[in-house]
């Protein structure tokens, strides 16, 4: 599978793999790290950003275009994939409702990069609804199981901002 972007891009994974479900960001970036005789990348960039910190405003601010992989509480079934692009993702990672364990982090760092004048034109959040956040290094099988549709997700924002 071909992942193309025109302009510059960042694949951002971020979770902490120690709390079961919470790595799936983590776990995107390792899968497509591992599978690259499988995915053809042009002009992407794959990070792990772990738990999120603010050093991770200043390699955000280099790229037009940004995918989030994160564990989110979409209140839906566990392993469901939902995704919130610019505006929507703005408002997803600022409400009063805790959406995201890294919220506050995600929030602060795309305030920083807009403070800069360097926030990404394209900007989005994949997020999967956790079935448990709890201590253990493996997510459940049905997180897993959503990999398919988070990297279907990920050519799709891809196909539709670089056309």
């Amino acid at each position: 599978m071909k992942l193309i972007a025109k302009n510059p891009t960042l694949i951002l994974g971020v979770g902490n793999k120690l709390l079961t479900d919470e790595g799936i960001g983590n776990y995107v970036i390792e899968y497509l790290k591992n599978n690259k005789n499988t995915f053809i990348l042009q002009n992407i960039k794959l990070l792990d950003g772990g738990t999120l910190s603010f050093p991770l405003a200043i390699e955000v601010q280099k790229y037009e275009s940004l995918i989030v992989v994160d564990s989110a509480m979409l209140h839906k079934k566990a392993g469901s994939v939902g995704m919130f692009e610019n505006d929507d993702l703005d408002s997803f990672i600022s409400s009063s409702k805790k959406s995201s364990v890294h919220e506050v982090g995600l929030t602060d760092i795309l305030k920083i990069a807009l403070l800069s004048d360097k926030l990404p034109q394209n900007r989005a959040l994949i997020g999967v609804q956790p079935k448990t956040i709890d201590w253990g290094d493996q997510p459940n099988q049905v997180i897993l199981d959503s990999m398919d549709t988070i990297i279907e997700t990920i050519s799709q924002l891809l196909a539709k901002w670089h056309k």
